[in-house]
């Protein structure tokens, strides 16, 4: 019996080393950077003719907290929004808007880490972002409601950070995300009898300077 109970034991303590060899170290730190993105249209066709699309050019900066698994980030950014709404009187001559439109943003990925050597980690990101729109200009006027055209998108990615010192790393992290309607367009889909949609896609690339705890 005791030969048992010290088997278990070192088959316990096995299990408990591999797996504190298995995960990186958690540590806490935050960062500064800057992003640019650009979406493709999001696009809605009615029943019956006419249309709407809205693609976008994003460029800002942001804040970030990372907890070795999740990163929090912050940002404000802004750029052109081209905007087209038609109906079945166009006759395929569909006219553009020109939109300006600023956001803040706050997003939440998860991560894991994988270090390749000492000063190289790589990790893939699963996440979500929410910019809300509090400006949005177009054609020589401001819109009233500049949240119905804030975006909510579901995200994925990879990342790699470089250490420069045990303290400070250099962060870059490319995402793809996929867009859910606005309020703007979800108005505008609820006044027609039919419609198809084809959701805005986006690429993104942030580069940051983090700073170890």
């Amino acid at each position: 019996m005791a030969d048992k109970k010290g088997l278990l034991v070192l088959v316990l303590a096995a299990l408990v080393t591999g797996v504190s060899f298995a995960l990186p170290n958690f540590k806490l730190s935050a960062g500064i950077g800057g992003f640019g993105g650009i979406s493709t249209s999001q696009d809605i066709y009615f029943k019956g003719g006419g249309g709407y699309g809205l693609g976008s050019i994003n460029v800002g900066g942001y804040a970030f907290f990372d907890a070795t698994y999740l990163e929090l980030s912050l940002g404000v950014s802004g750029g052109p929004n081209y905007l087209s709404l038609w109906d079945s009187s166009n006759s395929g001559d569909i006219p553009r808007y020109d939109l300006s439109k600023t956001n803040f943003s706050i997003g939440l990925l998860v991560k894991y880490p994988f270090k390749t050597t000492e000063k190289l980690s790589l990790f893939p990101l699963l996440g979500i972002n929410y910019m809300l729109a509090f400006l949005v200009e177009g054609e020589g006027e401001k819109y009233d409601e500049p949240n119905d055209f804030s975006e909510f998108w579901l995200e994925i990615g990879a990342g790699m950070d470089y250490s420069f010192t045990q303290n400070i790393y250099l962060r870059f992290t490319p995402l793809l995300g996929f867009r859910l309607p606005t309020k703007y367009e979800k108005d505008l889909m609820e006044r027609r009898d039919g419609y198809t949609e084809r959701a805005a896609i986006s690429v993104t690339a942030r580069l940051a300077v983090g700073f170890r705890f």
